[in-house]
């Protein structure tokens, strides 16, 4: 049996400081059957050469998009046109998703097939007063 595929959209601008991270987080899927789509969204930072670096480091599982028209919506949207996954993860430029997201969600798929859509809670970290720690802060629906 095939596995579905998902299609990881991450939108960026100027987004040098953080989409490594996002990359890695998408590349660490315990999820086998995935494509990331980066859609540069007019970024004037070293973002688009990031990019660059990682689509030929991962040849065939990452794929570069431009949108041209700024906005989030306009780049998500070339994310969409250009998806070839059964299912969407759309993943903003300066956030991350645990390794096992795409893999927990996907079997929740298979729990309640009447479902179209899967969400979950999110953690947010945020950096404390200068220290070497953080606070991390969960919102539960």
């Amino acid at each position: 049996m095939t596995l579905p595929t998902v299609s990881i959209i991450i939108p960026y601008y100027n987004a040098e400081k953080t989409l490594q991270r996002a990359i890695d987080s998408a590349l660490a899927q315990t999820y086998p059957a995935i494509e990331i789509l980066l859609v540069d969204n007019n970024s004037t930072d070293q973002s688009a050469q990031i990019a660059a670096q990682n689509e030929l480091r991962h040849s065939g599982k990452i794929k570069l998009s431009i949108e041209s028209k700024s906005g989030s919506n306009f780049a998500r949207n070339t994310g969409l046109k250009n998806a070839q996954g059964d299912w969407l993860q759309f993943l903003d430029a300066d956030d991350e998703i645990l390794p096992e997201k795409i893999n927990h969600q996907l079997e929740l798929m298979q729990l309640y097939p009447e479902c179209d859509v899967i969400y979950a809670c999110y953690s947010e970290v945020i950096p404390h007063e200068n220290k070497n720690r953080v606070r991390i802060y969960t919102r539960r629906q």
